[in-house]
């Protein structure tokens, strides 16, 4: 089944869900900790886990984008790090 993130579509050749719409995020997960973060998409294929944060700079307000902005989507991808580890720990505990 693909999934789609705004006008981009996904097909993998694997399992896959948009974490960031699952019941389990949105019942759960986020109201662990205030303000956590979920990645987009979570894939597993065979024993190999996948992170999937999706970001589109293909609208208008995007072709120009400077050093400075560039560095600024680097920074907020880097925060969610930790809620990325946190998400996969706490999934692999009620997999369990």
């Amino acid at each position: 089944m693909p999934i789609i993130e705004g006008k981009l579509i996904f097909n993998f050749d694997c399992e896959a869900i948009k974490f960031d719409e699952s019941t389990f995020y949105r019942k759960h997960f986020s109201r662990m900790i205030n303000g956590i973060k979920a990645v987009d998409i979570l894939a597993v294929n065979k024993e190999i886990g996948y992170l999937i944060e999706i970001k589109d700079y293909t609208a208008p307000n995007t072709n120009n984008l400077t050093m400075k902005e560039l560095r600024f989507c680097a920074q907020k991808l880097g925060q969610k790090k930790p809620d990325r580890t946190l998400i996969v720990l706490i999934v692999m505990i009620y997999a369990d």
